[in-house]
């Protein structure tokens, strides 16, 4: 299903995060860069084009950030979208879920923490 360098989409509003997750992304050997762009919005513009295998997606306003995961699977059905949450509530992790996340990982999470929610997402 997937390639052997799994491509993804990092969609982070801040730049210096955004960023760090690309340099983070590009130093593993089977993850690269497909794209990044700073909101949702720009994601769904962007992700038909280039698609990803996987779409990591931090997210910023529930109340519009859960229409647009429904958008993306509907879109690209074959991604595996992965959401980076600020917050610790269970709600917000469950509605990202229901809304068609396939995982949601913390923003104070590690790298590795990331990296392994990530390939376990590919394996499955």
């Amino acid at each position: 299903m997937y390639s052997q360098n799994l491509s993804v989409l990092v969609v982070e509003r801040h730049v210096i995060l955004r960023d760090a997750l690309c340099a983070a992304i590009a130093s593993e050997p089977d993850l690269a860069v497909a794209g990044q762009v700073a909101d949702s919005l720009a994601a769904m513009r962007i992700a038909a084009a280039i698609q990803p295998d996987i779409i990591l997606l931090a997210l910023e306003n529930p109340l519009l950030d859960m229409p647009v995961i429904q958008s993306l699977r509907g879109m690209l059905p074959e991604a595996l979208i992965l959401v980076l949450t600020n917050s610790e509530m269970l709600g917000e992790e469950q509605a990202a879920l229901q809304n068609g996340a396939h995982a949601v990982v913390s923003k104070t999470a590690t790298y590795s923490d990331l990296f392994s929610t990530l390939r376990a997402l590919c394996q499955n």
